[in-house]
């Protein structure tokens, strides 16, 4: 996996000519989305990668549709980084990863090696390469790339999961509870944990404990079907002759629904359309960002711009679009990728807080107030959308309801910088007493900060 971007800053609303207001300083940034680290793996010779004629910023043409041309146009485009860096781990990483979701497991695991050869620290080609050893039933060559990935990044997701799948295919149940035991009420996958937990004391014949764990894996996901079946066996076990029937009679009838709903899947061609476009969309997404990394800004956007036409609702490479287009200043490319944001993910506040900022730079007053508005209602907790919308409201001459939100940004977030609006917004409407008390106490929160201290004195000068 590649790292997710961070979500891109609102810009500042535009102060007018005329204004006397004091400095209308930039909106703080939003709070970035926390990125997924980079992964890492151990070594094997590799084969060098075909070349191709392409220049990195040939045009792609039409959105493939057939599943044949997905993939020629995947590894067509790692084909084309690996041209540009023929060097770069994470480019070799992602050729074997996008040969793995092909089904070319032995160009996936060549990549993958020449990968840890060229970084031995990423722990996803070693979980990866794990997982294709446990598949040849090679299972302590598996264990031992798990374990090599645990040594590497012991946060990677999926790693116990598939190291105790192992570990219990080899009989080590006893390992199994040793390193899940220690996890199972913290981690995420607790639903999982505790079915491989009920797994492994059934193997040592724990039955109790297993019945106990299988109950939780059930509590916790109530339609997976496989709890369903442990639990009958251990009830077997134990002579619960009807508790196991009944264990079974459910076991059987989620099941069934699950397989005729993955029947279902697949006699809908375009579900399999969607899904081939979606991994292309993220090849492209993840080559972009191996582009940035390599400060080619171009061809990341290139591939950024493929991925979102291939993908309508992809989000990753839109918000890394949005953030080129701000840093390059391109407004109105910015707000037309922020407002295709909104419609994928109308319930993300993030959002509607940018486009707030992007519209009030387009002096699209009403339309910046109201996506503020609804960043507001998603989250009425949070002190960002408060600070946005008292600048509009400034902006505006609104200014008895700006102070009536300035107040409520300073409750929420009582911050220098919240104080430093309030203190603007008492200052337009003449509210001296106001104004002097809140830059006093930006003042007094940031004492080392040179421009409320320059405000503070205008203020008192004038007094």
């Amino acid at each position: 996996p590649l790292p997710d971007s961070a979500t891109p800053p609102v810009e500042p609303v535009p102060v007018a000519a005329n204004s006397s207001a004091l400095p209308v300083e930039p909106v703080e940034p939003v709070e970035p989305v926390d990125p997924v680290e980079p992964v890492a793996v151990p070594p094997e010779p590799a084969t060098p990668p075909p070349r191709s004629a392409a220049s990195p910023l040939q045009p792609w043409g039409p959105v493939p549709e057939k599943a044949e041309d997905y993939e020629r146009e995947a590894l067509e485009t790692v084909h084309r980084l690996l041209e540009a860096y023929p060097q770069n781990a994470d480019a070799m990483g992602l050729m074997g990863s996008t040969h793995d979701h092909y089904g070319n497991t032995a160009e996936a695991v060549k990549w993958w090696n020449k990968c840890l050869q060229q970084d031995p620290k990423r722990a996803e080609e070693c979980r990866m390469l794990g997982i294709v050893e446990f598949k040849k039933s090679q299972y302590e060559q598996s264990v031992r790339l798990l374990r090599k990935a645990e040594e590497i990044d012991p946060k990677l997701p999926g790693l116990y999961h598939d190291l105790t799948k192992v570990l219990l295919e080899m009989g080590r149940a006893q390992e199994v509870v040793a390193i899940l035991e220690t996890m199972v009420e913290t981690d995420s996958g607790r639903h999982l944990h505790h079915f491989t937990l009920g797994q492994a004391y059934s193997q040592l014949k724990d039955y109790e404990k297993a019945a106990d764990n299988y109950q939780k894996a059930i509590e916790l996901e109530p339609g997976q079907f496989k709890p369903y079946y442990g639990l009958a066996n251990v009830y077997t076990r134990l002579g619960q002759k009807d508790e196991a029937a009944e264990c079974m009679e459910t076991f059987k009838t989620l099941r069934a629904r699950r397989i005729q709903s993955i029947q279902q899947q697949r006699i809908e061609a375009f579900e399999e359309l969607r899904s081939g476009l979606d991994l292309l969309a993220k090849t492209h997404a993840d080559a972009g960002r191996v582009y940035e990394a390599c400060g080619n800004l171009r061809s990341a956007e290139h591939h950024w711009q493929r991925a979102a036409d291939v993908d309508p609702k992809n989000t990753f490479s839109r918000k890394q679009l949005l953030d080129l287009h701000q840093r390059s200043e391109r407004w109105s490319q910015a707000l037309e990728i922020c407002q295709q944001l909104r419609e994928i993910e109308p319930n993300n506040a993030l959002h509607h807080l940018n486009a707030g900022g992007l519209l009030a730079r387009a002096q699209q007053f009403d339309a910046a107030e109201e996506a503020v508005g609804k960043a507001i209602a998603l989250v009425p907790d949070r002190p960002l959308g408060y600070r946005l919308l008292a600048r509009l409201l400034l902006q505006r001459d609104r200014l008895d309801k700006a102070k009536t939100v300035a107040r409520k940004l300073v409750e929420l977030g009582p911050t220098a910088e919240n104080y430093f609006v309030l203190c603007e917004v008492c200052y337009r409407i003449g509210d001296s007493d106001g104004a002097l008390a809140a830059i006093e106490e930006a003042v007094e929160l940031d004492p080392d900060n040179q421009r409320y201290r320059k405000t503070l004195d205008r203020i008192q000068a004038t007094r």
